[in-house]
């Protein structure tokens, strides 16, 4: 069991609130949550940041600290492909997890986590494969024509 998952169940078993509560509130279905909560999926980050805002802020940092501890490479990589769809920026970003409800010491972690799990060759494969799917903005546009230097630029920023 995942340590997501098994934060999940402590938060509806401790009374905090109650998986038909947690769907009203998020509009997140209750058949996805109960896949949450028995470890059969893992929510994105908007299902993160719907279930963060309705939850209390002592429980919505831990639940966001096991789901960023549950991350792994693939997960990491379906992350970012996510938040790329969701921000047309993102493929110039360095932290394309930028609007998770996150605290300064949590970012960091998640930033040190990715620099050690996605290497250079992977995130620079992720950055084309992004620019060649969305409408391309300005600033990916010219990410796009300058090539290695941008993406040189943009891993430098990261770390």
């Amino acid at each position: 069991m995942s340590l997501f998952t098994t934060q999940l169940q402590k938060t509806f078993d401790g009374g905090g609130i109650t998986r038909p509560e947690l769907s009203r509130k998020t509009g997140i279905q209750y058949a996805t949550l109960s896949n949450y909560a028995t470890g059969r999926s893992t929510p994105d980050s908007g299902a993160m940041q719907a279930i963060c805002a309705a939850l209390d802020a002592k429980e919505a940092a831990a639940l966001t600290e096991a789901w960023l501890r549950d991350l792994t490479a693939g997960n990491l990589s379906r992350l970012v492909r996510v938040e790329a769809k969701n921000m047309p920026l993102a493929a110039a970003e360095p932290e394309p997890w930028a609007r998770l409800p996150l605290n300064a010491q949590q970012r960091e972690a998640l930033e040190k986590l990715a620099r050690a799990v996605v290497d250079y060759t992977e995130w620079e494969q992720l950055l084309y494969s992004i620019t060649d799917v969305l409408p391309l903005s300005r600033t990916a546009r010219k990410m796009k024509v300058s090539g290695t230097r941008a993406v040189n630029k943009a891993a430098a920023k990261a770390g």
